[in-house]
């Protein structure tokens, strides 16, 4: 064998050994009683549902030299002011069922789209 195949495999012996050692390595145990976190909770602000320019004003702090992106955010957090309405976050609310009722009749009605002219050929 040469001497570069044979550092090589040396070296990989030495790393699958390492890799071995760190998993098999005990670690401290975890209090039972430590706290665990909890997880994030989206809170829903109830928002009109018909957005006017007065509720989709947004005051942010000015970024000095980047008034752009202050416009554009500005734009997009009063873009998304529909999705924090409290039927947008609850799952049993009537506009969330519309809005699956709508997405399966799609996907069957392209389902069979789909079937009908792949049958065709």
């Amino acid at each position: 064998m040469k001497s570069s195949v044979k550092i090589l495999l040396a070296l990989g012996i030495v790393g699958l050994g390492g890799t071995a050692i760190w998993l098999l390595w005990p670690r401290p145990a975890q209090p039972a009683d430590a706290p665990k976190p909890e997880p994030a909770v989206a809170v829903a602000t109830p928002a009109p549902v018909v957005a006017t320019p007065a509720a989709t004003q947004v005051t942010l702090a000015p970024a000095p030299g980047k008034p752009d992106e202050v416009a554009g955010t500005k734009r997009m957090y009063a873009a998304h002011a529909p999705l924090r309405t409290r039927s947008a976050v609850d799952p049993d609310s009537e506009q969330n069922r519309q809005v699956l009722q709508t997405m399966v009749t799609k996907a069957l009605s392209r389902a069979d789209a789909t079937k009908l002219t792949t049958n065709k050929q």
